[in-house]
């Protein structure tokens, strides 16, 4: 693992060495590249054992006009280095950095049209007195900045520009209130005000003072001319074209980690993935819910509660469940086996995009006849799937919270609200202190915007809509993060195999391009019946470890000293039978505890 960081119009090399420091955790050997002046760039990465890297991710051009530090790693990235090779650029290092320099001299910020991977980058050209930063296309690798008057400050972790200034800790309110809403921070907000992050697919570039984001990359659209047969013989092709493990004798199998976006079940997702593998992979699934895994052959044993105050401190958001410490457990246990390490995001989200729409659909559909029907429909809904949605998959739920939380729900894009939020904003109007309201100004964050299109029941633009959401909101903001952050703890890799731009295309389909790759997955899941995919659930209860962490984390006096919530409010929550709401406010006491100082604006 590694990180990068860097900063123009400080003119401190003392910044460089602060925001190193503060990323050892992504690899404890710096280097850093200081021109002089008010430029300046810096890289951690994993020490080799001669403390020599072949592969230094901080490289040079043939005459050092241009520098380049990189986070991640370039595919095909040998057929693009002969390419340049051959247009008479010459190698020094094996680094993607290097190969970042090069390409850039010969096509100019072109080059990353044909660049894929995960990665996150900073370009330095001396000639142009030109800054640019980028991020690979899915958002796999963070990257974070903040912009004043003189100077702009850029790194892999918000911890190290907090390291820079004071006024980089303080909380924003909105942020905050989405935080308490959804269980994350959606778009390009961080927690903290001043901090920024850069979006999946862009690129910053500052060019003497003047600084501009611009989008590089966004998938196209798949065509409607080929038949349905044709399609998902095309989708499985290409599903089976990202995803080719390879296990040689004696080698663990790779172990693949598989997160529905809303917790649904049965999963297809790893029918598919075993099928795509030839059985040769095993699977994990964390289940929030009960804070453990689904039963399978590979149990990767009970979560360590010891490590949340580690984990937490490296999180640059504060998380609402228990996932990432299920997370933690599943990587540590396969990278000490010796397993290559596989997520299935991306695939996951492309088989639950129509599933969720339609769903969504049916509500609407029953509300537009008439709204109580909804509430109750959606309720007897839950009582069956009570993992469908974020806010109701964190710990053991029943009908009762759903029917609960949408009682107070006057219109359909409430029903939307309270189904897609942890804490619908009904409660978080009584719950938020005068301080956070004030600052709020009667803003509440809402999903109602992002459903707002999807009223067309089986058509592909609506299911679009929803996959949209999960790919440019949920993924980039809440799965892809927690992974990088466990991963990056554990010094260990994640592979990405269902992250390219081809299964994205085939996301819009609507519910019978869903309905198609749901029954190739069911075909899968007899054809592999082998003991890996048939598994019982395990029951729902809540661990006396979490009752001990809410208890430890939501009391009186700290509720009282931090400000952000009445107690009256939060002492109803800690005391209700449905333990996700109380669950996310400990979590994010704990989480202010690592990382904010003063107050919310």
């Amino acid at each position: 693992m590694s990180g990068i960081c860097g900063f123009i119009g400080a003119r401190d090399e003392a910044l460089i060495d602060r925001m190193l420091d503060r990323m050892k955790w992504r690899g404890g050997f710096p280097l850093k590249f200081y021109r002089g002046g008010d430029f300046g760039l810096g890289v951690c990465q994993d020490a080799p054992p001669q403390g020599n890297p072949s592969t230094p991710l901080l490289a040079f051009n043939e005459n050092k006009s241009v520098c380049v530090v990189c986070d991640g790693h370039i595919s095909d990235e040998a057929d693009i280095r002969d390419r340049l090779s051959a247009a008479g650029h010459a190698f020094k290092t094996d680094s993607p950095a290097e190969t970042i320099a090069h390409a850039y001299e010969e096509h100019g910020l072109g080059f990353l049209d044909v660049f894929q991977g995960v990665f996150a980058f900073a370009l330095w050209d001396e000639s142009e007195f030109l800054l640019v930063l980028g991020r690979d296309r899915f958002g796999v690798r963070p990257l974070c900045f903040s912009v004043s008057q003189d100077k702009l400050l850029f790194a892999s972790s918000s911890a190290a520009l907090r390291a820079c200034d004071p006024e980089h800790a303080r909380l924003d309110a909105r942020s905050l209130d989405a935080r308490v809403a959804f269980g994350y921070v959606p778009g390009e907000r961080t927690m903290f005000e001043n901090i920024t992050r850069l979006a999946p697919g862009h690129l910053m570039i500052c060019r003497r003072g003047a600084v501009r984001v611009s989008k590089y990359w966004e998938p196209a659209p798949e065509t409607d001319s080929d038949a349905e047969p044709d399609w998902l013989e095309n989708a499985v092709e290409k599903l089976g074209g990202s995803f080719s493990p390879q296990k040689s004798d004696g080698a663990a199998p790779p172990v693949c980690i598989i997160e529905p976006p809303y917790g649904s079940s049965p999963n297809p997702a790893a029918a598919l993935t075993l099928a795509l593998a030839g059985g040769h992979v095993d699977i994990i699934e964390p289940d929030p819910a009960s804070v453990a895994f689904f039963e399978s052959p590979l149990s990767p044993g009970a979560p360590d509660f010891s490590r949340i105050p580690s984990l937490l401190r490296i999180m640059d958001a504060p998380p609402s469940d228990f996932s990432f410490l299920l997370l933690d457990t599943a990587i540590s246990s396969s990278a000490a086996a010796g397993s290559r390490i596989l997520s299935a995001a991306g695939l996951s989200e492309a088989l639950e995009a129509a599933a969720i729409f339609s769903f969504i659909a049916s509500i609407k559909s029953v509300a537009g006849i008439r709204p109580q029907w909804a509430r109750a429909a959606t309720a007897a809904f839950f009582r069956r799937a009570p993992r469908f949605m974020p806010g109701l998959n964190s710990l053991p739920v029943s009908g009762i919270r759903v029917a609960a939380a949408l009682s107070g729900c006057g219109n359909v894009p409430d029903i939307f609200d309270a189904l897609f939020c942890v804490i619908p904003s009904n409660i978080r109007e009584e719950l938020y202190s005068a301080q956070v309201s004030t600052a709020l100004s009667g803003f509440l964050a809402s999903h109602s915007s992002v459903m707002a299109n999807n009223s067309q029941a089986g058509s592909s633009r609506a299911t679009a809509s929803v996959a949209a959401f999960l790919f440019d909101t949920l993924m980039p903001s809440c799965v892809l993060p927690r992974l990088d952050a466990v991963s990056a703890l554990n010094r260990t890799r994640v592979e990405f195999p269902f992250l390219n731009e081809n299964i994205i295309r085939s996301v819009p389909r609507g519910r019978e391009g869903a309905r198609g790759l749901r029954d190739i997955a069911d075909s899968y899941a007899l054809e592999t019946r082998d003991g890996k995919k048939a598994r019982r659930f395990r029951a729902r209860r809540v661990p006396s470890e979490v009752i001990s962490f809410i208890e430890q984390y939501l009391t009186e006096e700290r509720t009282r000293a931090r400000g952000f919530f009445k107690w009256e409010q939060t002492l109803a929550l800690k005391n209700a039978a449905d333990k996700a709401p109380a669950v996310s406010l400990a979590l994010l006491e704990a989480w202010c505890d690592c990382h904010a100082r003063g107050s919310v604006r």
